[in-house]
Order: C-alpha cells, then sequence, then structure tokens
C-alpha cells in the first residue's frame, strides 16, 4: 500500500490530493458502510482525476522519447481505465435503484451536486488541477518533475486498485460479475503498472 501521501511542494498544484483517504495520517481509507454516498462520490472523483494524470503522464513520455519507445507503449492504461470506469457506473447505478419504486435515489447528486449518477465516474475531475507545461520534444530523457509526477500517478493507482479490490465485495447486493471483471481487470493493470515502474527505474 502507497503510505506517503505527501506531494511535494513543486507537484501540489498539479496533482489533486487523494480523495478516497478517510484519515491521511492513519492511511485509513473510507468505507463503504462510513458514509455511502461518500464512498461512491470519492471513487469517481479520484478514478476521474487519475484519468487526468495519467494522460499527462502519456503524453510526457510520447514527447520524450517517441511513441515507439518501450516506455511509452507501457505506460497505456485506456482500456483500464475504460472497463474500470464503466463496470463502477453499472455498480452504482444497481446500488442506487430503488426495484421497489423502480426509480434512482438522487440523494448523492443533490448533496455534491452533479448532474446525475453517471457523472460520478465521468467527468467529476477536480476543476482546479493545472496541467504541467509541455516538454521539450525527443529529449530522451526525464526531468526530475517529470519522473516524480509519472511515479506518483503510478503509486496512486496501485492505491486506487487496492482499495476498490478489498472494500467492494463487502457492499451489500454487488453482483459477482462485476466483481470478478473488476479483480480481472484489476490485475491487469498492476502488471501494467510493475513494468512501467521496472522500466521508468531504469530510465535516465
Amino acid at each position: 500500500m502507497y503510505m506517503n501521501h505527501h506531494i511535494p511542494e513543486d507537484i501540489v498544484d498539479y496533482i489533486p490530493k487523494s480523495v478516497i483517504l478517510h484519515d491521511t495520517l492513519q492511511n485509513n481509507f473510507l468505507k463503504y458502510e462510513d458514509d455511502q454516498d461518500l464512498y461512491w462520490f470519492s471513487l469517481g472523483r479520484e478514478i476521474c482525476n487519475l484519468w487526468h494524470i495519467f494522460s499527462k503522464s502519456s503524453q510526457i513520455l510520447c514527447w520524450s522519447f517517441g511513441v515507439t519507445s518501450k516506455i511509452y507503449k507501457l505506460c497505456n492504461f485506456d482500456d483500464i481505465f475504460t472497463v474500470l470506469k464503466g463496470t463502477l457506473d453499472s455498480l452504482i447505478i444497481t446500488n442506487y435503484y430503488d426495484c421497489k419504486k423502480d426509480i434512482y435515489n438522487n440523494e448523492l447528486c443533490k448533496r455534491f451536486n452533479i448532474h446525475s449518477l453517471m457523472s460520478v465516474f465521468y467527468g467529476n475531475a477536480d476543476e482546479e488541477i493545472k496541467r504541467p507545461e509541455s516538454t521539450e520534444r525527443r529529449k530522451k530523457y526525464l526531468t526530475d518533475f517529470e519522473r516524480r509526477y509519472i511515479s506518483i500517478f503510478i503509486q496512486r493507482f496501485r492505491e486506487y486498485i487496492e482499495h476498490i479490490n478489498d472494500s467492494l465485495p463487502n457492499i451489500p447486493n454487488t453482483r459477482i460479475r462485476y466483481i470478478n471483471k473488476i479483480k480481472t481487470t484489476n490485475k491487469r493493470a498492476i502488471t501494467k503498472l510493475d513494468k512501467l515502474t521496472v522500466e521508468l527505474n531504469n530510465t535516465n
């Protein structure tokens, strides 16, 4: 588990704080039973933030080393995000559906001022995320800032994956096929993150 949640001062404006942590100092993660609405909203906000950080990390590697480079090809998580967002979206819709009344409970939307439940995992990133300035093309190396930026993406994505692996099975009435799909996707994600970490460490 990623234990160090301190973001260096020169990066803090570009990396939003984790929203799935209930207590940063104690490394306690928000549980479904603590606050159902906040649990789902934080899952959506965090993965949307991670998508922004990933897309910039990928751009940094593309511009620094080119599209044919090994490290750029390893930083390819589009399919992972697509499956996770889609499956989590299905889960939240199921979780908030009242079959007796044939309606959806929209208390979460009212509380967090979002358009609909479908907005939780799409378009729910922090509005104030700053994108780092574009890097010099084909320079064949990473600056210290860029290396740490990408490392934080890797660490935070691992953290998110471990969190949903641990917490989702505890949610009542969760369909096992969704859980299995997420676990399979997360296993692929961890393998890809491991390979990206090794290549990042080997890059000058």
